[in-house]
């Protein structure tokens, strides 16, 4: 039923700068927000404040929930952690790769072209598109189902590019890494804004995209 007391308005926030960043080098979970990450986030605080939020969810990884705390506390919002908001993880071997190392360029093509058949590459251990699919489904019921109107929910960017395809594609993630993993370009602070209503033609409540990867925030830093 839609109501007022749930979460009907998802504010999705890509956490600031993390470490690694710069030097084109991917650190997995370990990652954690640099000095620079934490002025950003300064600056999203402020931003944020406009929205008034009803309370913060964060992925599990430590460098989101430290945002989340921040958040929390200075909005004066209770805070939520749940690993379904964790970020898509990559096979555990590409850590501490250069994004532009061979090996990490060709696992992701190889991923890329198995994902949509359910066929990973030998050795791959990420999830396949129909796994993926169901835990982007729980993802959407566990926040419908916060006695909340409004929320910030603090993410990562291949995850909030799969929130943002689902809503696009009416709930299927079929072409994710080919479509929206390959062409949206989600910028660290980046607000994507997703809003559940009727739909003005059917009436059929629906999740809708009203904004991605808007930081026009980012000029007051």
């Amino acid at each position: 039923m839609y109501t007022s007391r749930m979460a009907n308005r998802w504010i999705i926030v890509r956490h600031p700068h993390k470490e690694g960043e710069d030097e084109g080098v991917y650190l997995g979970n370990d990652a954690r927000i640099t000095e620079k990450g934490k002025q950003q986030a300064e600056v999203l605080i402020k931003r944020l404040e406009g929205f008034k939020p009803d309370g913060i969810v964060s992925s599990a990884i430590p460098r989101a929930v430290e945002l989340a705390e921040m958040f929390g506390h200075r909005l004066d919002r209770p805070v939520l952690v749940d690993p379904i908001f964790n970020e898509i993880d990559k096979p555990k071997f590409l850590v501490g790769l250069s994004r532009t190392d061979p090996l990490y360029e060709s696992t992701l093509k190889e991923i890329r072209e198995g994902f949509d058949d359910n066929v990973l590459p030998k050795g791959v251990t990420v999830k396949a598109r129909s796994e993926l699919e169901e835990e982007t489904k729980r993802a959407f019921d566990t926040v419908e189902a916060y006695p909340m109107d409004t929320i910030v929910l603090v993410c990562h960017a291949k995850r909030i590019a799969s929130f943002v395809h689902w809503v696009y594609r009416n709930g299927t993630l079929e072409g994710f890494y080919k479509e929206a993993d390959r062409h949206l370009i989600l910028s660290t602070t980046g607000l994507t804004i997703l809003a559940r209503r009727p739909d003005r033609r059917t009436g059929e409540v629906r999740w809708h995209i009203d904004t991605v990867n808007d930081f026009s925030h980012d000029g007051e830093n």
